[in-house]
């Protein structure tokens, strides 16, 4: 059989292991989700200053492009059919406004005759950049191209870096742009090179003084006397602040590119560094989950170690008086039915089981005692009308005898043995009925004539007393119940009647139904019994009167008997007695209701 302390233990320790396993996990998971919240929002801000060191690099990657393009536009020069010095009025202008000091050419222009100045402008026959602002072939590893557009989109120069191949730009959609605006493209040469190139729209220096154009810091803020444009694809645009040109100036279109190798390697190398600071960022959350969850388990583990060695200890503690009490029940014995503790030291949940053990052991001790008085009791009713046998049969043997002395002799004989069988019998009756094995047959029984004939049984003991026996009997009054068992008890009630009666006494029999029960009473004007003996009445081999025989058939055990038959039946016996006016003695037994016996009774 399992122990309570360790099915307590077991199950405490289930309970603890089951509390800190899910106190663990939503720690565990809880750390993990504002990690991994934190590493979110690290990665979102590490993303953040990789876009904008990216940025950063196109920008700078532009704004060099941007530079170099203003720089070429800043050194082109118109080729004409002649010198510009036969324009004598042209000249003459330049002459008089030098061209440090001008702002635009355009007064000089209109001062010229119309036809002159379309004269002059049908002439022109190219445009020419001077060649060492023009990319070369070399070992770099960004490889810068350039050409030059008139305004029809014509090729008019180029850098030998091109080899053959024209960096091809969208007229079509750069026509919006305005004079000193440009657009960023990107293109792939034929031999594979990936390439990046501005178009800078401009007017040739000749026509058009360029004023300074400051380097705007970041590209983001146009320098004084500027605008900021919006430009084609992708391109950032400024040009001055100043009226739109006419369509009658030369204009230039100015495309500038280089290899972006170099830019690529470099926005490949700021992806590694991001992406390895992610695995960084990513790495030491993994390790501090890896720590959280060890220090988790070893925690754990502590305090499943410390509550097992409190709950052990607790459950000793608890089961302490459980233990003084089995201590005090291992000292009980057959000679000491006293349970030697201290109710005080017990607590309140034990009592009611130590106040029942108590009682139990009482009614043992006095189990014990009556046994030892029952064994007592036949040893004294057996040894005494043996005793009288053989004192009898002794006598006899003595000497010789008269026939009529043998045949008195046998009598007398025969007298002890049937007081002996007798009380064998009542015995067996009632070793059988603590046995449990005596069984009912259950009938159905008019009490009324079954007392009738108890009472035709019991007349003639009563009439050798001058008894008077008068019968209450209702017939009608049926039970269910054994007829033999039931028999025995009123005879024996009659006896016990006829026994403790005066001479010349009177008994009465009633027999009647009272409510759900059959109601069986005997009651005599004897010599009656005391309180005090009332209580004994019904134990075995107990006299009433002492003054009685010890060869009398019943030998104390009637009532006895009379007590286990009705136990048997379902029935209950109560005495009222008073010293000296005599006892009645009340039988009940539950009452068989007939629906058509009852239909036949008087209303």
């Amino acid at each position: 059989m399992k122990s309570i302390q360790g099915n307590l233990l077991v199950c405490f320790l289930a309970l603890a292991a089951l509390v800190l396993g899910g106190v663990s996990i939503y720690v565990y998971h809880l750390t993990a989700d504002t990690l991994l919240q934190q590493d979110m929002e690290t990665i979102q801000l590490l993303k953040e200053r990789h876009d904008q060191r990216a940025d950063t690099l196109r920008v700078r990657f532009d704004d060099d492009l941007v530079r170099k393009a203003q720089k070429v536009a800043s050194r082109a020069k118109l080729l004409t059919g002649m010198p510009l010095q036969n324009h004598h009025h042209f000249a003459m202008a330049i002459a008089a406004n030098p061209w440090s000091g001008l702002q635009s050419p355009l007064p000089l222009l209109m001062q010229m005759p119309g036809h002159r100045l379309a004269d002059w402008l049908g002439r022109i026959s190219s445009i020419q950049v001077a060649d060492e602002l023009l990319p070369l072939t070399s070992d770099s590893h960004e490889i810068e191209f350039c050409q030059v557009h008139n305004r029809r989109g014509v090729v008019v120069q180029k850098s030998p870096t091109l080899e053959g191949f024209t960096l091809q730009y969208p007229a079509h959609e750069l026509s919006h742009l305005n004079v000193f605006e440009w657009d960023i493209e990107d293109e792939t040469s034929p031999q594979g090179q990936h390439i990046r190139y501005v178009v800078y729209k401009t007017t040739v220096p000749g026509f058009i003084i360029q004023p300074s154009i400051p380097r705007p810091q970041n590209n983001l803020n146009a320098p004084p006397g500027f605008q900021s444009m919006g430009g084609g694809r992708g391109g950032r645009t400024m040009r001055p602040a100043m009226a739109p040109f006419s369509d009658t100036y030369p204009i230039l279109y100015i495309v500038y590119g280089r290899q972006t190798d170099r830019l690529l390697t470099e926005l490949q190398q700021l992806q590694s560094e991001f992406d390895h600071d992610v695995e960084n960022v990513k790495a030491k959350t993994q390790v501090v989950l890896i720590n959280l969850r060890n220090r988790l388990i070893m925690i754990s583990l502590l305090t499943f170690g410390m509550l097992g060695v409190g709950i052990m200890w607790l459950a000793h503690w608890g089961f302490l008086p459980l233990t003084r009490l089995r201590d005090a029940v291992s000292r009980v014995s057959e000679k000491n039915f006293k349970l030697d503790i201290d109710e005080h030291k017990l607590p309140q949940e034990i009592r009611p089981i130590v106040d029942k053990l108590k009682e139990t052991l009482s009614s043992l001790e006095q189990a014990f005692v009556h046994e030892k008085q029952a064994v007592a009791d036949i040893s004294h009713e057996l040894r005494t009308p043996i005793a009288s046998l053989v004192t009898t049969l002794q006598v006899c043997l003595r000497k010789p005898r008269e026939s009529e002395e043998y045949r008195q002799t046998l009598r007398t004989c025969a007298e002890i043995g049937d007081h002996l069988h007798h009380l064998v019998q009542r015995l067996l009756v009632l070793a059988r009925l603590d046995a449990g094995v005596d069984q009912v047959q259950p009938e159905l029984i008019d009490v009324g004539e079954l007392a009738e004939s108890c009472i035709d049984m019991i007349r003639p003991l009563a009439e050798e007393r001058s008894l008077d026996v008068h019968a209450h009997l209702s017939h009608g009054v049926l039970v269910e119940s054994d007829a033999n068992k039931l028999r025995e008890v009123i005879i024996n009630l009659l006896h016990n009647a006829v026994q403790y009666n005066r001479d010349k006494g009177r008994i009465d029999l009633r027999v009647k139904a009272q409510g759900r029960q059959a109601v069986i009473e005997v009651a005599d004007n004897g010599i009656g019994i005391s309180s005090e003996k009332t209580k004994h009445l019904f134990e075995r081999f107990y006299r009433g009167d002492p003054s009685r025989h010890a060869n009398e058939v019943h030998a104390g055990l009637g009532l006895s008997i009379v007590k286990g038959y009705l136990k048997l039946l379902g029935g209950g016996i109560e005495v009222l007695s008073e010293e000296g006016q005599g006892s009645t003695f009340r039988v009940t037994l539950p009452l068989v209701e007939m629906p058509e016996l009852a239909a036949l009774s008087p209303s």
